[in-house]
């Protein structure tokens, strides 16, 4: 029997900002009335690393984490997480008679 085990590794990180600008130029001379204004953005962060183990050419399990982050920036809304673990059982079933 030829027992198999493989690791897997998926991660993924995302930023976006969402600025307001002024663009008509300001009379003053004060340096932060022409700076964007930070209006609101979010983060969004996966991670899930994983081991799938071949137990027989029929059998395969897979074991897993992943955790899922978005944060938000800003009054709009809060942000959420959310955290998963598990097993995968696969059976393959094949044969029989064939008509």
């Amino acid at each position: 029997m030829n027992n198999d085990i493989e690791f897997g590794l998926q991660t993924t990180y995302r930023s976006s900002l969402r600025t307001s600008t002024n663009v008509i130029r300001s009379t003053t001379t004060d340096a932060t009335a022409n700076q964007a204004r930070r209006i609101d953005g979010t983060t969004n962060i996966l991670f899930e690393p994983s081991m799938r183990y071949t137990i027989s050419k029929q059998v395969t399990a897979r074991l897993f984490f992943r955790y899922e982050a978005n944060l938000s920036e800003g009054a709009n809304a809060a942000g959420s997480t959310v955290t998963q673990f598990g097993v995968d059982l696969r059976l393959n079933l094949s044969g029989g008679r064939s008509f």
